[in-house]
């Protein structure tokens, strides 16, 4: 089963008007035996479900400049590329997309 972890207490962010809350996809990781399968599809729509059971409406995530097929596959599901603003330098990408709120 996938996990997924709530690292901060959104109550304290919630706490300050400037701030928005954001969920972050630390990885997804699938073997190679395992690509093309649909799976990284079905760990990203998890990760996407509970960022909006959460009541986020953004999910982040970085990318790595050389990682086309990652970019790629991100992309694909509704990701764009945006400014760096959680400082992971010049070798990564910031991706972010906009969720829609849990039905």
């Amino acid at each position: 089963d996938p996990s997924v972890v709530c690292t901060v207490d959104i109550s304290a962010v919630y706490g300050v008007a400037s701030l928005e809350a954001v969920a972050y996809l630390d990885t997804i990781a699938v073997s190679r035996a395992w690509r093309g399968s649909g799976l990284a599809q079905k760990l990203l729509y998890f990760a996407e479900e509970k960022a909006r059971v959460w009541g986020l409406n953004i999910l982040a995530l970085h990318v790595h400049r050389d990682n086309w097929s990652g970019l790629h596959f991100y992309r694909k599901h509704g990701f764009e590329v945006t400014s760096d603003w959680l400082g992971w330098g010049e070798n990564f990408f910031l991706l972010i997309k906009p969720l829609q709120a849990a039905c």
